[in-house]
């Protein structure tokens, strides 16, 4: 295999990841530690907040959305893994909702992060920082509403984490239409 073959590109992008967060976390904690000797030895805040959180923020903000990819997506999906997602069909989206907000899994992201796009055979979503994912309507297995205004889809896919929180009625029931439409009847519990 040559450095170009697919599999160790994935492979390269896992060692440039996992090296870039090793090295933001080392330099975060070498920040903090220099920031906090500085004030111990007569330094003011000032200097701190001039010098040390420029850098930490550079550093620390790209690695908590990495962090935050683990969160959303399975570690062998998300950016530290070898895996690939299904990239979104090459079909005429039915609804396309942007600058929303949602949960997939464990990562929860308000207004502007998320993107969902409802496609005739399943659901896209884009996450800000983070990536995208596609769900086949084939792996849609529960969609119900909730009285506290979301809308709650649980799947099989092995590329994104349950639960998937839609924001909005219009985006529930259009994915809900696709779902019928495919000829799948799934009955909320």
């Amino acid at each position: 295999m040559t450095l170009g073959h697919p599999q160790n590109k994935v492979r390269w992008h896992y060692i440039l990841a996992t090296a870039y967060f090793a090295f933001a976390t080392v330099c975060w904690l070498g920040a903090l530690y220099w920031g906090f000797s500085v004030m111990n030895n007569g330094g003011s805040l000032r200097e701190w907040t001039g010098n040390v959180l420029p850098v930490i923020f550079v550093l620390v903000v790209p690695a908590m959305f990495l962090g935050f990819s683990a969160f959303a997506f399975p570690i062998g999906y998300s950016v530290f893994g070898s895996h690939n997602r299904t990239p979104f069909p090459d079909e005429v989206p039915i609804r396309d909702e942007k600058y929303t907000w949602g949960r997939l899994g464990f990562f929860y992201g308000s207004i502007p992060l998320y993107r969902w796009i409802v496609f005739p055979t399943g659901l896209g979503v884009s996450v800000f920082g983070i990536g995208r994912a596609f769900v086949h309507v084939g792996q849609i297995v529960r969609l119900q509403p909730h009285a506290s205004g979301w809308y709650e889809l649980h799947h099989s896919s092995p590329e994104l984490r349950n639960p998937i929180i839609l924001p909005s009625k219009g985006l529930f029931e259009s994915v809900q239409a696709v779902v019928k439409e495919a000829g799948r009847n799934i009955a909320p519990d």
